[in-house]
């Protein structure tokens, strides 16, 4: 009879998470810098026509909660969402550290929204461009990778200041698991000839070694500079 009474309960919550709204899971478990426009469904499955993070806005917007993430202690979630420049979509957990886990993530960002989202140790308010992703892990502390797996590329990148063309780059990403993430790049066109590594350090440090020689259609600017781009050893 106990063990009925139980099965009882525990159904009861499985039909109330089904069927929670989202608008009022919003309003009372969402932290502040989450919005949502107009949501509509539940806590288990749902859409938005607008959502904004902080200062990173995406457009219509739907999600699917991943039940087996919570035998790991994670609430995950299965998102696809409008960015402004294309489509964004992976799966994102939260452990009850505050540590974001994201698997399968593709899309694809502009620097400018990235910049609003990424620490300030890294420079990326410094370009313009977009960024092309396709990541099978990405673990962020307090907004800083401490985990990652995948490819990234930089595309037509252009330095603001001054106003440079930099060309595009593709970047492979791995390491973690208290160990220093590395990327290694190289440039795929554009006035740079480039390759090298980025060292990103749980210490919240980075380190950058390259190589680096202008092509002969770069600006004047850029042969001037070529020499400061990457540091000496």
């Amino acid at each position: 009879m106990k063990r009925l009474a139980l099965l009882g309960v525990a159904c009861y919550l499985v039909a109330v998470l089904l069927g929670f709204p989202a608008a009022l899971a919003l309003r009372w478990f969402a932290p502040d810098a989450l919005a949502m426009q107009s949501p509509e469904g539940s806590v288990w499955r749902g859409s938005t026509q607008a959502a904004s993070y902080g200062s990173y806005y995406l457009g219509a917007t739907q999600w699917r909660i991943q039940p087996l993430s919570l035998l790991r202690g994670r609430l995950a979630y299965r998102i696809q969402a409008q960015a402004p420049d294309g489509l964004i979509k992976g799966v994102f957990a939260m452990s009850p550290t505050g540590t974001v886990h994201v698997s399968d993530l593709s899309g694809v960002a502009s620097m400018q929204s990235l910049a609003s989202v990424l620490p300030d140790e890294l420079p990326a308010k410094m370009f313009q461009g977009r960024a092309q992703f396709k990541l099978d892990e990405l673990q962020l502390a307090e907004g800083w990778p401490q985990a990652a797996h995948g490819q990234v590329a930089l595309v037509d990148l252009v330095l603001t200041t001054p106003v440079e063309a930099l060309g595009s780059y593709a970047m492979e990403l791995a390491g973690g698991d208290g160990e220093p993430i590395r990327g290694s790049f190289h440039d795929t066109a554009g006035a740079l000839e480039i390759k090298g590594t980025i060292t990103l350090n749980p210490d919240r440090t980075y380190a950058l070694q390259c190589t680096a020689r202008a092509r002969p259609e770069a600006s004047d600017n850029v042969k001037a500079s070529v020499g400061l781009i990457c540091p000496k050893s």
